[in-house]
């Protein structure tokens, strides 16, 4: 099995082992529980996301690969600005940042919908 990370916008709560596996962190022992149950709050690990130190060495990796740091925008504007990007890893880049940073469904929606449009 793959190594997975939870990446929920809250702690999962892991009744089974006793343990609380907070957002970032790997998952190990029963993954492939978890990832069947709540396929939308965990990311599976590349071999490239190894080398962080720390998940949060992973996200300023990520927001220094994209074109703005949606954090620092309203969802309007990420809105205006997502329409101008062409490049879905970009796109989805800036999505994880959103669902990391802020979880705001309107500016989701609009990345999402950019998505969408480029399939």
């Amino acid at each position: 099995m793959a190594d997975y990370r939870w990446v929920g916008a809250h702690a999962y709560r892991d009744h089974r082992n006793d343990r609380v596996i907070e957002p970032g962190e790997e998952i190990g022992d029963d993954a492939e529980r978890i990832v069947a149950a709540h396929p939308h709050d965990v990311e599976q690990i590349d071999a490239d996301d190894a080398g962080f130190e720390s998940f949060e060495d992973g996200i300023e990796t990520v927001r220094d690969a994209v074109s703005f740091d949606p954090a620092e925008r309203t969802n309007d504007e990420i809105a205006d600005l997502v329409e101008d990007i062409d490049n879905r890893e970009e796109l989805a880049a800036i999505r994880d940042l959103e669902q990391h940073e802020q979880n705001r469904s309107g500016a989701l929606d609009a990345i999402n919908d950019r998505l969408d449009e480029l399939e």
